[in-house]
């Protein structure tokens, strides 16, 4: 039987087994892991779990948790702060290589 029917019964595609996971399910992970992670910051009692549960995201994960702290925040200062101190730490790991800087699009900087 083809896949997606069972006893001859066409199953609807929310119920099949992903072949790969999507962007949408890892991005509502990671949504999950933000909130777990904010939920253990700021009590020192819970470091030890935090860093436990950072250290088990794969790449990716890491990636979306990181860029989902920053875009939701919407105080200007809270994420001129959260910038500042990412600086800082790229600076003190001089074996961070920047990304490329676009020359075209959203992301350029002009005169480059």
């Amino acid at each position: 039987m083809p896949p997606g029917v069972i006893n001859k019964h066409p199953v609807p595609a929310t119920h099949l087994a992903p072949q790969q996971p999507s962007r949408v399910r890892v991005y509502t992970m990671t949504s999950s892991y933000l909130e777990a992670l904010l939920a253990l910051s700021g009590n020192e009692a819970f470091a030890d779990a935090r860093m436990r549960l950072i250290d088990n995201l794969n790449w990716e994960e890491l990636e979306i948790v990181a860029v989902e702290g920053i875009t939701g925040c919407t105080n200007r200062k809270v994420r001129e702060r959260l910038v500042c101190a990412m600086l800082n730490i790229l600076k003190e790991n001089p074996n961070v290589e920047p990304a490329t800087i676009p020359k075209t699009g959203k992301y350029a900087i002009m005169g480059i």
